[in-house]
């Protein structure tokens, strides 16, 4: 029950990112259109779970502000559990010697309501980017 309430909270939520004009790119194989949705189909025809990843189109200082203004999402690094966690992947020097990109952000969406989870990150995304 907690998988499918995650995954259905994360589709949705890389939906709404997708169509949202702060961000640049939304990582997520469940989502059509994505580069790797033909494949997870095939391969995870259960789904693909409540991780995602997504760009902001701002500076790394304007993501971290971004992140700890959030309320209903915490800014913590795991994965897999019932509550959503977010954060900036290239905070950390085995990333950034990776080349992930500096505003990328890992989200792994919990089970929370996803009104609740949209409407918290697009009011930190509104408050620090305008």
């Amino acid at each position: 029950m907690r998988l499918d309430r995650s995954e259905t909270n994360a589709l949705e939520l890389a939906k709404r990112l997708r169509d949202h004009p702060k961000i640049k790119k939304v990582n997520f194989p469940a989502l059509p259109g994505d580069s790797q949705h033909d494949k997870a189909t095939r391969v995870l025809p259960n789904g693909c779970g409540g991780m995602l990843s997504f760009e902001i189109d701002t500076t790394p200082e304007g993501l971290d502000q971004i992140l700890q203004s959030l309320k209903v999402i915490s800014h913590a690094t795991s994965l897999g559990g019932v509550e959503s966690l977010i954060e900036r992947r290239s905070r950390y020097e085995a990333e950034r010697e990776a080349e992930v990109p500096m505003t990328l952000c890992r989200f792994s969406v919990g089970i929370e309501n996803v009104e609740d989870l949209w409407s918290n990150l697009v009011s930190a995304i509104s408050g620090v980017l305008g």
